[in-house]
């Protein structure tokens, strides 16, 4: 059993951990900062992420990013340490992850570096070294089959040692798709609508050919963006 995440304390799968704060939200997630507090714990800091899931499609995206993480074992693609299905008080099916705890993102770096046009790192080797470990990842989730369909600075999570990991696995897919019809090139562009950072959108995710194979290049693109941010 989990107790709620109104409480102090939650426990998945027997060990307890404790909410310190609230460290990010969006869509139908929330994100906290927990502590572990079972017996033989030293305090071990954690990222437990909550989602509220009230529609079919929302489970499948947890479930999806569950999968994904279980499937991939990388140094750079946020690993699971712990995973559970719950009912909250609403009745509402919530899945909660338990991940390693990181400092910040890509994203937050640049929102607190210079601004444009400078670079958000003041060490170029620390943007190479990161730029390196995003394409290992990326590799790595490619070499599995997905597309991971929303690479962006928010989805590069780093610690102080500048060590990065690739995250957010809910918008993965399989490639290549292949496109056969008017219909399905809708599909797809009605996908990555959704599910797709307009900003870091490859041009065939906008307006696809009736006839076409949609597969790792569109994660290329995204890529070439996340850099451009980076730089």
């Amino acid at each position: 059993m989990i107790s709620s995440l109104l409480k102090p304390t939650v426990i998945v799968n027997e060990k307890k951990y404790k909410i310190m704060k609230q460290i990010g939200e969006g869509g139908f997630a929330f994100v906290y900062n927990v502590m572990s507090t079972g017996k033989g714990d030293s305090g071990e800091r954690y990222a437990l992420k909550k989602m509220i899931c009230q529609t079919d499609e929302q489970l499948d995206e947890a479930k999806k990013e569950i999968d994904t993480m279980i499937k991939i074992k990388h140094t750079n693609v946020l690993p699971l340490i712990e995973f559970a299905y719950v009912l909250n008080k609403k009745g509402q099916k919530e899945v909660l992850l338990v991940l390693p705890l990181y400092h910040g993102s890509v994203q937050t770096q640049i929102d607190q570096g210079p601004g444009y046009p400078h670079c958000a790192f003041t060490d170029g080797l620390d943007v190479l070294k990161i730029m390196r470990q995003i394409v290992e990842g990326l590799s790595a989730i490619h070499a599995s089959g997905l597309r991971h369909a929303d690479l962006k600075p928010a989805n590069i999570l780093i610690n102080e040692c500048f060590q990065a990991v690739i995250t957010d696995f809910g918008s993965v897919s399989s490639a290549p798709i292949t496109v056969k019809s008017r219909a399905e090139a809708l599909e797809v562009q009605e996908k990555a609508a959704s599910f797709t950072t307009a900003s870091f959108r490859a041009p065939e995710l906008y307006n696809t050919p009736s006839s076409c194979e949609v597969g790792f290049a569109s994660d290329v693109w995204s890529l070439g963006c996340l850099f451009y941010c980076m730089l």
